[in-house]
Formats: C-alpha cells, structure tokens, sequence
C-alpha cells in the first residue's frame, strides 16, 4: 500500500510546478483552461513560486502542498486569493503521469482540504475547474463535494474564459471522505 503524505511547497519543487505547466501540450492548456499566450515565462513563474515559497504563512495570498506518495512528490495543491479566516480557492494538480487514474489524487486532496482548513481556519473553500475538464470534475464528485453552480469566467490571470463547475469544499465531506478510504 502506497505512503500518502502532505508538505508545503520547498525548493526542489519549483522546477516540478514549472514543468507541468510549460511542459503540457496546446490541447492540455485548452483542456485546464490556460491561455498559452498569458503565462509568461517559466523564469517569472519559478520567481512567483520562490516568493510564495519565502512569504510567512500569516501574510500569504497563496500557498501550496506538495503532495507525496512513498515520500516521492506526485503533485500538489494550491489556494489562491487566501482572505484569512474567511475563504479561497483551492486548485489540484498531478505532474506525475504514472500515478494519475490510481485513486491517489482524491484523498490526497481530501488530505490537502483537511491540511488547508487547519492553517488558515476558513469558512469556505471553492473549487472551480473546467467544466470540460473530467479529470478534476471526476476527483471532486468521488469525495462527495457538491456543486454549486457552472458559471463563464476566467478564474485567474492566465485563463480563457470558459464553462467553471464550482463546487463548495467543506471540511466535512474531506473527513467523511477520509475516514471511509482508509
């Protein structure tokens, strides 16, 4: 049985994050949501992620754990537009390609959901994928989120606008989830 583990974001995992964006295909950008013309570069995103990665937990906007099967980082999660104690955007994202369609991804972000509460003490968190993007849709229905609505828009800087399922990520439903896939 594989070791599922959580840590934040260090500096061996920037070339990770880097390489999963710039490194997927025309088709894999459209199908996330990405506009390939809004990323930038990869030396503006590895100095991004070094900012995130020096910023104090109390004065963060976004943060990341790395998620880890067998201490071998796979992927990882991140919150964006933290407002403390109140809410954010929570994202998810595998690079590692062998491990994806295992079942790792779900109770890794269950695991993350559970983690993120715990740090920043929210009230709400909401996931917003690609409405035509199956894999996300697929993780998020399997641990039981509901979603709220579908709605167009652009949730960040570098995206197209597009269909977004959002669903409401409640700490209830991670630990529910957790306690029966043990």
């Amino acid at each position: 049985m594989a070791d599922l583990s959580l840590r934040a974001l260090c500096q061996e995992d920037i070339p990770h994050v880097v390489n999963y964006w710039f490194n997927k295909t025309d088709a894999e950008l459209f199908q996330a949501g990405v506009d390939k013309n809004k990323m930038g570069t990869r030396e503006a995103w590895a100095e991004m992620l070094e900012n995130i990665l020096h910023t104090p937990l109390e004065n963060a906007h976004s943060w990341y754990l790395i998620w880890q099967i067998n201490n071998q980082p796979i992927g990882y999660s991140t919150l964006r537009n933290i407002s403390k104690n109140n809410l954010a955007d929570i994202h998810l994202h595998i690079w590692e390609s062998s491990t994806r369609g295992k079942g790792y991804g779900a109770r890794l972000f269950a695991m993350s959901v559970v983690e993120f509460y715990k740090l920043f003490n929210f009230k709400l968190m909401l996931c917003e994928p690609n409405a035509q993007n199956p894999s996300p849709n697929k993780v998020l229905r399997k641990i039981g989120f509901q979603k709220w609505r579908s709605m167009l828009g652009a949730p960040v800087s570098i995206c197209l606008s597009y269909e977004m399922n959002s669903y409401i990520i409640d700490l209830d439903t991670a630990l529910n989830y957790l306690s029966k896939s043990k």
